[in-house]
């Protein structure tokens, strides 16, 4: 099950753009698929995507992805996956469009449900 799952910084899920929230290293992350398409992997710790975080908030969130980290929030990784899956979003998301879930994940995984749940349930 996956909720309102981050599918990458140019997934059409992504509500905002650019420095709004989350900022992607695009050279490194190049880089970082021509070192994985060698089979090199030591530099997969290196942060990839950074988070606007203010210095006030608590220091349990983080700041940074690392390319390891940023690769499992990418739809690219639902095509090798053994189990079924399912994707659930809010109506309301404030970071997702989640209207455009059930197209972006169903294009790479024709089998996934995806659910969005409305704002009051009654």
């Amino acid at each position: 099950m996956l909720i309102s799952p981050f599918l990458g910084p140019g997934a059409p899920t992504v509500r905002t753009r650019g420095d709004a929230w989350a900022k992607p290293f695009l050279p490194r992350i190049l880089g970082l698929l021509f070192l994985q398409k060698l089979g090199i992997h030591a530099f997969d710790h290196l942060p990839t995507l950074a988070f606007a975080i203010a210095p006030d908030n608590p220091k349990d969130l983080t700041g940074a992805y690392s390319f390891r980290l940023m690769r499992a929030f990418s739809t690219w990784d639902l095509r090798g996956a053994r189990a079924p899956i399912a994707v659930m979003a809010g109506e309301k998301d404030e970071l997702f469009a989640t209207e455009l879930f059930a197209p972006t994940v169903q294009a790479v995984r024709a089998d996934v449900s995806v659910t969005v749940m409305p704002t009051s349930i009654t």
